[in-house]
């Protein structure tokens, strides 16, 4: 497998500015209708579609990390679903529901009626996603699950979150995203660096949707009892939130599906497709080829 030199995932040296530029300015950039605007979609490589959703107060740049990698194999269609980033406000209700028939619509618009692909979410995304295989039948492959919640299982509490909005320099407002990066998203705190202080700081302040809240009940169970996909976990093994009750998801999702494939990073955090983002990367291919797919 051989990646295409300007497609090269970010590298060290570059600056994350420069990192986003480059992967960005290699997408075909789709606007979906929400209702109340637009749903940004972007879209890179060729092969079977592969639907990336996105964690709680992110954007496509949860994944950037993955997509030049995964760009090799499948058509990727990175979502910033509506609320987040520079799409459009998710309008009422707020609920995952909502927000599942809009991505819906949206996968409906940007992909040739039809498709087949295959889902992978990362936290909410992954909450999300349940909720639109429900929608989507068999049309929907797979569904991969990264670091969700969404189950009415046991969440670990976290350390209180430092405030970015009340810091008063540039400096002090870093300082809170590196620290709340730590509490929750990346498990070595060596590996907070540049690049993801730079996606914390570039989406928190766009995110409009209070999506953790929706991450505390089960917003999965009556959504997956329709789904007709396979269904798929890549955990990091020290998830903050789900960090020794892992084993609760496994079974969660095993009340679904009997074919359950579910897999572990030893030693990532939350945001274990960026942290560890190539040994993610393999994993989740091998999954893939586990499938069939």
């Amino acid at each position: 497998m051989v990646l295409v030199p300007a497609f090269d995932p970010p590298y060290i040296g570059e600056s994350p500015e420069d990192s986003v530029k480059r992967i960005e300015s290699l997408a075909d950039i789709r606007r979906a209708p929400n209702g109340h605007g637009h749903m940004i979609w972007h879209v890179w490589g060729k092969g079977t579609p592969l639907v990336l959703l996105h964690g709680g107060y992110g954007s496509w740049l949860h994944w950037i990390r993955n997509i030049p990698y995964l760009a090799t194999r499948f058509t990727v269609y990175a979502a910033t679903m509506p609320g987040f980033g520079e799409s459009s406000d998710l309008g009422d209700p707020q609920t995952i529901q909502h927000l599942a028939s809009i991505v819906s619509e949206g996968i409906d618009h940007v992909i040739p009626k039809d498709t087949p692909y295959h889902m992978a979410g990362f936290s909410f995304g992954g909450i999300v996603g349940g909720n639109v295989a429900a929608l989507q039948g068999e049309r929907q492959l797979s569904h991969t699950f990264s670091g969700s919640s969404g189950m009415g299982l046991t969440r670990n509490r976290l350390e209180e979150f430092h405030s970015w909005r009340a810091a008063e320099t540039p400096e002090a407002r870093m300082a809170a995203h590196r620290k709340n990066l730590e509490i929750l998203m990346i498990a070595d705190p060596k590996k907070v660096d540049d690049l993801a202080l730079y996606i914390q700081n570039w989406n928190t302040p766009k995110g409009r949707v209070r999506s953790h809240k929706m991450g505390q009940a089960d917003n999965l169970s009556e959504a997956l009892s329709k789904a007709k996909c396979r269904l798929m976990g890549l955990y990091g093994s020290c998830d903050a939130y789900g960090k020794g009750h892992l084993h609760e998801r496994v079974e969660f999702l095993g009340r679904f599906r009997d074919d359950v494939i579910f897999r572990q990073i030893e030693g990532a955090g939350h945001w274990a497709c960026f942290e560890a983002a190539e040994t993610f990367n393999e994993m989740y291919w091998a999954m893939l080829d586990e499938i069939g797919a």
